[in-house]
């Protein structure tokens, strides 16, 4: 899969219907799963593969971290609990499923 980003997803000279089919094509065509370099050696899809592109973002992301829980520097986990969320462009869902899983 090409994974370069290029190829509009909207201008100011098209309507809004167009606008949803661009942005649905280019996202279909690059899913968000961070394996930008190709490096995830298992079968996409596969259990282990979902593993490792979860510590590859965890990875990725430590700096955000505390020692108490992961992302604690990029969510207010504390000021969420209890609370509906909604994430927008969530990716493969990581945040998310911390915030679901009550995880705070």
């Amino acid at each position: 899969m090409n994974r370069a980003l290029v190829g509009a997803k909207g201008g100011a000279s098209m309507s809004i219907d167009q606008v949803e089919v661009g942005n649905a094509s280019w996202w279909n065509q690059r899913p968000m799963d961070y394996d930008w370099h190709g490096h995830n050696p298992f079968h996409r899809g596969s259990m282990e593969w979902f593993d490792q592109m979860d510590a590859i973002l965890i990875n990725a992301q430590r700096l955000f971290a505390t020692e108490v829980r992961p992302f604690d520097h990029l969510m207010p986990l504390d000021a969420l609990a209890g609370r509906r969320v909604l994430e927008i462009g969530c990716g493969m869902g990581p945040h998310a499923e911390i915030m679901a899983q009550g995880l705070f």
